[in-house]
């Protein structure tokens, strides 16, 4: 959200997509309680998809990655917070109900990367890197966006 005007207006965008990271709090745990609530998130992916339209109408999000839960409850380098695949899924239906509201495209990265391709549980290793760009791709290419 700090970023995007200064980024965006630096490369004047013919595409955006928006790929939210689990490690941006968005669904981070801590006492029970989430860092991001559910409405500040709502609000915040509506702002942000205002903000691109002033760049381009083509527009993608990219839905909420599962997490290996055996290494994110806790997170080992803050042991006061942990990710679950509930509270993830949780977020990212709402993400989908926003994006459908907004009427721009939606992919789909829940199932997308096995256990073994989660480096530390929350982050994609290099194959995990591989396949996301792989299916992004396809997903451009069959849409004719690139």
């Amino acid at each position: 959200m700090k970023r995007f005007d200064g980024e965006a207006a630096a490369r004047k965008p013919n595409i955006v997509i928006f790929a939210t990271g689990l490690n941006d709090d968005i669904v981070k745990k801590s006492d029970g309680n989430h860092l991001v609530e559910f409405d500040e998130f709502e609000s915040n992916i509506k702002e942000l998809i205002q903000k691109a339209r002033s760049f381009t109408s083509n527009i993608i999000v990219l839905g909420l990655q599962r997490v290996d839960e055996t290494k994110t409850t806790p997170i080992p380098w803050q042991k006061d917070y942990s990710y679950y695949n509930a509270d993830i899924q949780e977020y990212d239906t709402k993400l989908q109900e926003i994006v459908k509201q907004e009427n721009i495209l939606y992919l789909s990265m829940f199932d997308l990367l096995s256990d073994e391709e989660l480096e530390d549980g929350l982050h994609p290793n290099a194959q995990g890197h591989q396949k996301i760009f792989e299916k992004v791709k396809q997903f451009l290419q069959e849409r004719q966006i690139i």
